[in-house]
């Protein structure tokens, strides 16, 4: 086995591991994932090479940031008693067509 480490805590930190993810490659270009007993799939789009059969990764991990508004956004009404019907959040990632990387996430909040 060979283990690949991307950064080395500083000095003095304390590192708690937290659960592993489980990565798996059952067809083609579909990689999975699991986590505490779920199962998270992804694959490539068919103009990639693959099946289209689930969100790609990278897809999976802007969905992780938009979720995590979405929950901090849910949590922040629950706490103060604020009806959540109507709570709405919307990102969209845009792209810098020369870097081809997401240089801005505009996240869009909607109030009861």
């Amino acid at each position: 086995m060979t283990t690949i480490t991307l950064a080395e805590p500083e000095t003095g930190q304390q590192l708690t591991p937290r659960e592993a993810f489980t990565v798996g490659f059952p067809d083609g270009m579909v990689v999975t994932a699991e986590h505490r007993g779920h199962l998270i799939r992804s694959d490539q789009p068919a103009a990639a090479g693959g099946g289209d059969s689930a969100p790609a990764p990278f897809d999976l991990f802007l969905a992780s940031i938009a979720t995590c508004a979405g929950l901090y956004a849910l949590r922040f009404c629950q706490q103060r008693q604020i009806p959540t019907a109507g709570l709405a959040v919307r990102m969209v990632p845009f792209k810098d067509e020369t870097s081809k990387r997401i240089a801005l996430l505009d996240i869009e909040l909607t109030v009861p």
